[in-house]
């Protein structure tokens, strides 16, 4: 019991098999008693150090403690390891700030990378991440080779700009198991430095579009659907496409096109940036593209964070509908067609606000709009359903779609 510091860049530094236990009564003889909540146990970074940092390749158990006060590191102010097994049961890890003057900041409460880790019973509280150009997992932030475990614990008041909960972006095809958990007011400012951005409670990257009819099955923007826990899984049970296109080449809408069946052979639709990037497959850039069943036509739009990006988006003539796909696009930048059938429209983050998409809809007037981009995979989804909200009291004759994950809308047009 008690509370322990140091003067170092780290209170812990572990660097071989350990298992650390908190809660011991302190007495020095007679059998050993151990209550964590009656003889706590304070791992305290002072706000000035990381707490705990592992070695590589170690199986490292902590149970019983409280880690706290961590900060003024990039990642993992908190505890931080990358490639080790990581068990942690009944601690409490609290008020951790893994911050950056400069790009990034990553795992204020845990950073984990490459490896096993088990939660159990454990809280994370008041943890945040921040930098001044993105922030990724407040609670905990995870990436590469996973096999990640969560039970029975709580993920509250944390926050980043990603993943304010709980951040996972890995590479293996072990699932992310979460059981018994509970995220709650994450992404809401509550934290000592970051506020919430995306993925209030838990973020597991983004999403992608299928659209298919009867005999074809176009992909776009398909990057996120092999970054997470799943890939080996959706890489075996997709079914095959017949066309990919790509708005423009952020990770989340082109990474691992290779994991796509058959890729060598499907025509790509995408700009010159993803010809660039991806020499080996064929990447066609013209403004317009057509071979009897589908017609697209590039439309010139702006990506709402970085204006002068090679990005664009799509007018889709396919299986008798018109589908308009801004991407990550929030300001047109020529006069799009009014009336299709499909609008999807960004909405969130800090790329498009609800007064633009609601502005988008009004002047397009599409019969169906789904909102798109990173928050609609958050649990809260709060400018969505504001979006959905706005139209709603304007008695638009829009009908406004919001999917849920991984949700197939059939759209029956006359």
């Amino acid at each position: 019991m008690g509370t322990y510091t140091h003067t170092g860049t780290e209170v812990v530094s572990i660097t071989k098999n350990v298992q650390l236990y908190g809660g011991w009564d302190g007495t020095p003889s007679g059998p050993v008693v151990r209550d964590p909540e009656a003889y706590a146990t304070t791992l305290d970074g002072q706000s000035a150090r990381r707490v705990v940092w592992m070695d590589s390749g170690l199986s490292v158990t902590i149970e019983g403690l409280t880690i706290t006060n961590g900060t003024g590191i990039t990642e993992g102010a908190g505890i931080w390891s990358n490639g080790s097994a990581l068990t942690i049961s009944d601690t409490i890890i609290y008020s951790n700030v893994a911050y950056i003057s400069g790009t990034n900041g990553y795992g204020g409460g845990l950073y984990f990378e490459d490896g096993t880790l088990v939660v159990d019973s454990c809280t994370f509280l008041h943890n945040s991440a921040w930098g001044v150009t993105q922030s990724y997992g407040g609670g905990l932030y995870a990436v590469g080779d996973l096999d990640i475990t969560i039970r029975d614990s709580l993920f509250e008041a944390n926050d980043a700009w990603n993943g304010s909960g709980l951040y996972m972006s890995g590479d293996s095809s072990e699932p992310l198991t979460v059981d018994g958990t509970t995220f709650k007011d994450n992404g809401r400012g509550f934290s000592p430095m970051a506020s919430g951005g995306y993925g209030g409670g838990m973020q597991v990257d983004e999403a992608n579009v299928l659209i298919e009819d009867s005999s074809h099955r176009i992909l776009i923007d398909p990057g996120d659907l092999f970054t997470d826990r799943f890939t080996a899984e959706l890489a075996e049970n997709l079914e095959p496409v017949d066309l990919i296109i790509i708005t423009h080449n952020d990770f989340d809408h082109c990474n691992r096109l290779e994991y796509i069946k058959g890729v060598d052979s499907i025509p790509i639709i995408g700009t010159n940036s993803i010809q660039k990037d991806f020499p080996r497959f064929n990447v066609i850039t013209e403004g317009s593209f057509t071979n009897g069943w589908i017609n697209i036509r590039k439309i010139d739009i702006a990506h709402g964070l970085r204006p002068n990006e090679d990005h664009t988006g799509y007018n889709i003539q396919f299986a008798d509908k018109t589908i308009i796909f801004f991407g990550d696009g929030a300001t047109p930048l020529e006069p799009i067609e009014t009336n299709p059938d499909i609008l999807f429209v960004t909405i969130g983050g800090i790329e498009a606000s609800v007064k633009n998409g609601v502005q988008l809809v009004t002047e397009i007037k599409p019969l169906n709009v789904i909102p798109m981009h990173w928050e609609i995979l958050s649990r809260n989804a709060v400018r969505v359903r504001r979006f959905e909200r706005t139209l709603d009291k304007q008695s638009t004759e829009t009908k406004c779609i919001i999917p849920e994950f991984y949700e197939t809308i059939k759209f029956a047009i006359d």
